[in-house]
């Protein structure tokens, strides 16, 4: 059995998560949504190479994100009796990456010129777009984290703590997504529960990619 695609996937999933996390908080942690519109605009001209920077690392965290999905699905569909789950889980990925890609252009659309000549009503109206697709992303995300976590499950393919944890994180991920729907409070559209959810499910990332590695390593030596 050659599991050389599943290794390699995990170290792509780890390194996904390193790039995610740079172009995450490469412009620093920007105002949220409940800002006024100029503070917003101002803050986004003082970070508008950082935040070019960060929508080039978004196809840089596709492509990785997208072998990641195919060593998982690899995996999983290995499984006796495989009933779908690895197909769902790498359909809601290809899913995830269009809305990142579209976030990445808006993101870089936002700051490619000043405020000062669209406007910051305009400025204002662009970061909420931006913030959009990031909420939005959340949901096919869920959808995957949820497909591999009770595939996982299913076929014992997946120890279990690392199925309960993709439980927990495919739930954090719909709450996260709920922020599409506040200008205020705890979920605020573009506040910071979206970066505790991003720690939960990197969290995951990491630990089942690290499971790969060595389920892949295992394999090449025996």
């Amino acid at each position: 059995m050659n599991l050389n695609t599943v290794r390699s996937g995990g170290y792509a999933g780890i390194a996904f998560i390193v790039v995610v996390f740079i172009s995450a908080f490469l412009p620093g942690v920007p105002p949220d949504n409940t800002h006024p519109a100029a503070e917003i605009a101002a803050y986004n001209d003082a970070h508008r190479t950082m935040f070019l920077f960060a929508a080039w690392l978004t196809c840089v965290a596709v492509v990785l994100f997208t072998w990641y999905a195919v060593g998982m699905y690899r995996w999983l569909a290995m499984a006796p009796g495989d009933e779908g789950l690895p197909m769902f889980a790498l359909v809601s990925a290809v899913i995830a990456n269009a809305i990142a890609l579209a976030g990445g252009a808006v993101t870089g659309a936002l700051v490619f010129h000043p405020s000062s000549v669209i406007g910051t009503q305009a400025s204002l109206v662009m970061t909420d777009l931006a913030s959009m697709f990031g909420t939005i992303l959340w949901v096919p995300i869920a959808a995957f984290t949820w497909g591999v976590a009770r595939s996982g499950a299913r076929h014992g393919s997946l120890p279990t703590w690392l199925v309960v944890l993709g439980y927990v994180a495919a739930f954090s991920e719909l709450i996260a997504s709920l922020s599409i729907m506040f200008n205020s409070g705890p979920l605020v559209l573009g506040g910071v529960v979206g970066l505790g959810v991003l720690g939960v499910f990197a969290f995951w990332m990491l630990l089942s990619g690290y499971v790969m590695i060595r389920a892949g390593a295992n394999a090449a030596s025996t």
